[in-house]
């Protein structure tokens, strides 16, 4: 290295020197940290907690309190500052139904467990009676609440005592319209005898869900004289059933609705203007 000295009255002398002219300069200056993104060994000295944003920590003991809340009195405490009041460590299977929840289960029908290939009729069989004047043409249907979901093989019904030769009596199913009356036609099962008496039975294949529906029959193909059919005594609808615009008439009994003729098929759609029944007949279906 070439140094040069320029004297000069009253001022500094400047100089130059190579870094291999300074004992251990380079390594010394790799054993530095760089001042962007630093990495430290060793314990570092000299750094406060406020030069990393925690001025207000006072020891590691508080960090871990603070992120498992175990520094409160209570886990009711701890639910309440986290905005969990209404939590608390109850099981699935032990959490209580809640007030909607009760509600809604209080407005539906209990479920009956029918049993599979068995008999049961549509409305009671406990007190029974006959009606030999339905009235030949009208379609008289009952409310029949089904409380889950079945498939019937098996609609039937009883004539006591028999009726003209030929005479018929008409089964069937009606869904209700959402307004506890007959809607549509569900089901048109055919006719049984008139002029047999015996219990008679029609075959079906049909599913119905919970719901309400509307069951009955229709005298049909009478001269002279219909029919006495089975029919439910002293029962007593499991719905109340609207009646009438009018004020009712002395012992009027209603168990169900009628219209009159039908003397062929059922019609696909029950009638809209409302006529009470009093006797219907008594049918039964058979599960699959």
């Amino acid at each position: 290295m070439k140094r040069t000295i320029v004297p000069t009255p009253g001022a500094a002398v400047v100089h130059t020197h190579a870094e291999a002219d300074v004992t251990s300069l380079i390594a010394d200056l790799a054993a530095k940290a760089p001042l962007a993104s630093p990495a430290f060994t060793g314990t570092p000295t000299g750094i406060t907690k406020a030069h990393v944003g925690l001025g207000n920590v006072t020891n590691s003991a508080q960090l871990v309190a603070a992120s498992n809340l175990s520094d409160l009195a209570s886990a009711s405490t701890a639910r309440t500052n986290l905005g969990l009041g209404n939590v608390d460590n109850t099981s699935d299977a032990n959490k209580p139904v809640s007030t909607a929840q009760q509600t809604a289960l209080d407005g539906k029908w209990p479920t009956q467990p029918w049993p599979s290939g068995y008999y049961l009729f549509t409305a009671g069989a406990h007190l029974v009676t006959t009606n030999a004047s339905l009235g030949t043409g009208t379609l008289r249907v009952l409310p029949w609440m089904v409380t889950k979901t079945i498939s019937i093989t098996r609609i039937g019904a009883e004539i006591s005592t028999i009726g003209d030769v030929g005479s018929k009596l008409r089964l069937g199913i009606y869904s209700d319209n959402g307004s506890c009356y007959p809607g549509s036609l569900l089901i048109d099962a055919g006719q049984i005898a008139g002029d047999s008496a015996t219990i008679q039975e029609l075959t079906v294949s049909q599913s119905l869900t919970a719901g309400l529906y509307w069951v009955g029959g229709v005298v049909q193909s009478v001269t002279t004289t219909q029919p006495t059919v089975r029919v439910p005594s002293n029962w007593f609808p499991p719905i109340t059933l609207p009646m009438q615009t009018t004020i009712p008439t002395a012992n009027t009994t209603t168990i169900g609705y009628s219209m009159t003729g039908v003397t062929g098929a059922l019609p696909g759609t029950f009638s809209a203007t409302p006529a009470t029944a009093g006797s219907v007949p008594r049918v039964f279906v058979k599960t699959a």
